[in-house]
């Protein structure tokens, strides 16, 4: 399956001032024939913590269709970019703060964005919607820092 922005915003909400992926509920068009497998999904997981096991290295990661684990930063970087980071290396979203569990908007950043002389990051300061992101606030986000 291929992995959209849009794919993500059905499956995942975001919210960008704690930080924090939660599971959205699932339609039937998830479950084949089985409404139970819908309803007892829904049940165990909607509404709560996704992509959210914290790693040796401190990284919170999930996996997506019981199939590749992503890390959270980085899918919420395409979650509110409709981008992958740049660099999708081991080290491709840095957090400002040094805590790599702090998944706040104004704490990622994409490392191959450009860097001031002095080596900080060159805005760290960056606009987080009053609500949880819709696709209608993350295109007037891209709009304003195309």
């Amino acid at each position: 399956m291929n992995l959209t922005q849009a794919l993500v915003h059905e499956l995942l909400k975001y919210d960008p001032h704690t930080g924090q992926l939660t599971w959205r509920r699932r339609s039937r068009k998830w479950f084949k024939n089985s409404t139970d497998g819908r309803r007892l999904w829904n049940i165990q997981f909607a509404g709560k913590p996704a992509l959210s096991k914290v790693c040796d290295d401190g990284y919170l990661r999930g996996k997506l269709f019981r199939k590749k684990a992503y890390r959270a930063d980085t899918i919420i970087w395409f979650w509110m970019t409709g981008d992958w980071p740049k660099s999708m290396d081991r080290e491709g979203i840095t957090h400002l703060n040094g805590n790599r569990s702090d998944n706040r908007w104004c704490n990622l950043h994409d490392k191959d964005e450009p860097a001031r002389v002095d080596g900080t990051i060159a805005f760290i300061a960056r606009p987080v919607p009053v609500r949880a992101a819709s696709s209608t606030i993350i295109e007037e986000e891209q709009r304003r820092h195309a």
